[in-house]
């Protein structure tokens, strides 16, 4: 080790988290530069060991508008993905943004003809940056796509210029580019603490975004530390790059500081490698601290976590936070790992189901409603029952909502005793949130789908599920085939859903 950086011994005030979703596609590569003056070339690229790229990323830019800045890079990190965030799924074709005084009051500068002349410059230059992309990335469903892009992500229109409807804007808008947006529907989403976003400065504020995958990863796979090489850091910042520890040492100590003042790293430990050129770089390991792991626990609603000796890295309990645990990173003793692995998956595909699992997926929910299949199976129709646990896992089938399982009736018994409990109402709305999502997507399925359409995906579904379960009795492949079909039709974006915030705004009033 070279060196080591710790957080203060002082106690960390801790607050309640301000939630943004952050698509998981595009925002770990970089679009801005972060320094104040001159220019950074942006154009990554990495081969994978059979030659083949791994991924290209390349952003030029409008000569007339210039590079986007630091204060483009706070309106599309606060304002427009803010927005987009609050715009819910599918994305509508406009999305308003705010008069360019209300983005002065938003990112807390003063309303001046300086900063509003500042402002129309940095929306331009986000709005003119061309991205030419080969990029892997994850659908809401799990499933990986490659996808080849070129294309600016959207068109900005200001006060009293003419929308799209033919109207005239009474603020400042974006038209999100049709490929950007069918890119955010369905992408995975991630979480982060909007008001820390807001506090720190570009360069702090970057580095939360790319840690904070890493931290996650860690915590939810019980290792005591993430970590991230400096070489990656510097190309995805982007920043300068230094050859010696020194400069190394004095670069990332300012970048660190903000987050060892939060208390979201504890301490910071460098240790000296090359990368695949031979050049000197540094594995920067990072100890997370009280705000990362209060983050974690929000964002993943972990609770009743089993005692260990660090109970803050504490493996993920049942339905809590598996969806974050990295696909080489998964710790063989989580609890999770071990259910799937008992009811006969194989390791390695556990690992990868958990991996890909979606924010909010009740992974026992879906176990413990095999389990009653499986042991209702009397006969041994079910011929392969890792099978159909992979299957509810993989496409997120939802047990219907009158199965009862130890999780709802662990709720009951809190609500019972405690109806007030903020986190109780939480997990029952929830519960409450999925329930609509399953109503809502067999209304449009009964009354807005045409009914061709249905009987092409469910015999598709069915011909693919019966090659999966080949002695399944007729009625029970049919019960599955409809939670496939929905799970589709749901994924697909078609069904006008409410964000769960909006859900949980519109209900938490009538909540006993």
């Amino acid at each position: 080790m070279q060196a080591i950086e710790e957080a203060p011994a002082a106690g960390t005030a801790l607050v309640p988290l301000n939630r943004i979703r952050v698509e998981t596609a595009l925002s770990r590569f970089p679009i801005h530069r972060l320094a104040k003056k001159d220019t950074i070339t942006i154009d990554l690229q990495q081969t994978a060991e059979n030659g083949e790229a791994d991924f290209k990323w390349e952003v030029t830019y409008n000569q007339k508008h210039g590079q986007p800045g630091p204060l483009a890079y706070k309106i599309d990190t606060l304002i427009v993905n803010r927005r987009i965030d609050e715009s819910g799924r599918p994305l509508p074709g406009i999305v308003k943004l705010g008069s360019l005084t209300e983005l002065c009051a938003s990112l807390g500068i003063g309303d001046s003809g300086e900063n509003r002349a500042n402002l129309r410059k940095a929306l331009h230059q986000n709005a003119s940056a061309y991205i030419t992309a080969k990029i892997r990335y994850r659908t809401k469903t799990g499933k990986e796509r490659w996808s080849e892009i070129g294309y600016t992500r959207y068109s900005v229109v200001f006060t009293g210029e003419m929308l799209p409807d033919g109207k005239v804007a009474d603020a400042v808008y974006i038209i999100p580019n049709p490929s950007y947006a069918d890119l955010l529907n369905h992408v995975e989403v991630r979480p982060l603490d909007y008001d820390y976003l807001m506090q720190l400065a570009p360069g702090p504020q970057r580095f939360y975004e790319l840690l904070s995958f890493q931290v996650y990863g860690a915590l939810a796979s019980g290792r005591p530390r993430a970590k991230m090489r400096y070489s990656e850091y510097c190309d995805f910042a982007p920043q300068t790059r230094y050859p010696d520890f020194d400069r190394v040492k004095k670069q990332m100590y300012k970048i660190h500081a903000p987050h060892r003042q939060a208390g979201y790293i504890v301490k910071v430990e460098y240790d000296q490698t090359v990368d695949v050129e031979g050049a000197p770089d540094w594995e920067m390991l990072y100890t997370p601290g009280p705000k990362a792991i209060v983050e974690f626990e929000a964002f993943t609603r972990r609770q009743n976590r089993p005692s260990t000796d660090n109970p803050a890295l504490s493996p993920t309990g049942a339905g809590q936070g598996a969806a974050l645990i990295a696909a080489d990173g998964g710790d063989a003793a989580t609890p999770l790992l071990a259910e799937l692995t008992r009811r006969g998956i194989a390791e390695r595909k556990a690992k990868e189901l958990l991996a890909q699992l979606k924010p909010g997926q009740e992974v026992m929910d879906q176990l413990e409603y095999v389990d009653s299949l499986v042991a209702k199976d009397a006969r041994g129709k079910i011929a392969n029952p890792p099978g159909l646990y992979i299957l509810y896992l993989r496409d997120n089938v939802m047990p219907p909502p009158d199965f009862l399982t130890s999780r709802k009736r662990q709720l009951h018994a809190q609500a019972k005793k405690d109806r007030q409990g903020e986190q109780v109402r939480r997990d029952q709305l929830t519960s409450d949130y999925q329930a609509y999502c399953t109503e809502e997507t067999k209304r449009f399925i009964r009354e807005e789908l045409p009914p061709a359409e249905y009987a092409e995906l469910f015999n598709r579904h069915r011909r693919a599920n019966r090659a999966l379960f080949k002695d399944t009795p007729d009625a029970q492949l049919d019960e599955l085939t409809e939670g496939t079909v929905r799970s589709e039709v749901q994924e697909s974006g078609r069904v006008r859903l409410m964000a769960f915030e909006e859900f949980v705004t519109e209900n938490a009033a009538v909540l006993p």
